[in-house]
């Protein structure tokens, strides 16, 4: 900027995130800075061949930090709130993520693993159940005898349940690529058990 003293004034842009860390030698504090760090991405979830709410998606994210914190050994899990809030300050969300490779989002995140997964429910049967009671009570012949009757009916859906778990590195290779199906149908948001099954085989995992 030019002022009418005559005085120049230059301004320089900011560096984003994934510009940081770029110059000469820096390769080196940057893996520094990685390592032994991971985040865990909001999980794409699949309902009938829809994409479920943003909810169950930030729920599965959460469920899989509690689970692979607990057992992380030296690594450092992000906290899913500061990984979703650099993610959104980087204008990186679940509907343009694909056009970010594995190195950039590292980057942004500033982590050396990154946990990516998606889950998949697909109806597979819907289920009725009906109940009956009657409560009677007194003499049929005594005028104070009474009668109640309840009733009662539960429909429920079952859903067949598959997850699919990948880890990537700060280098764009993919170092663990499973798919786990739950053996029994599961209820509506149910997915515990194959989740934890991918977990515990995963390369990140310390018992």
């Amino acid at each position: 900027m030019i002022y009418a003293s005559g005085r120049v004034e230059f301004f320089n842009k900011p560096a984003l995130s994934s510009e940081k860390n770029t110059g000469p030698g820096a390769s080196v504090s940057g893996l520094q800075e990685h390592h032994n760090k991971v985040a865990i991405l909001p999980f794409a979830y699949i309902k009938n061949s829809q994409s479920a709410s943003d909810e169950m998606s930030l729920k599965a994210q959460n469920d899989t930090y509690m689970l692979l914190s607990k057992h992380a050994g030296g690594l450092s899990v992000i906290d899913p709130r500061t990984t979703n809030a650099l993610l959104a300050k980087a204008g990186i969300s679940r509907a343009n993520i694909t056009g970010y490779t594995m190195e950039e989002i590292c980057n942004v995140l500033g982590v050396e693993f990154v946990v990516d997964g998606t889950i998949t429910q697909n109806l597979a049967s819907n289920t009725t159940t009906s109940s009956y009671s009657n409560d009677s009570k007194g003499d049929k012949d005594d005028k104070k005898h009474s009668s109640y009757e309840y009733g009662s009916t539960v429909n429920r859906s079952n859903y067949e349940t598959s997850v699919t778990l990948n880890i990537y590195t700060d280098k764009n290779n993919a170092i663990f690529n499973e798919q786990r199906k739950a053996l029994l149908v599961q209820n509506e948001g149910a997915y515990d058990s194959p989740l934890q099954y991918l977990l515990k085989r995963c390369p990140l995992y310390k018992k």
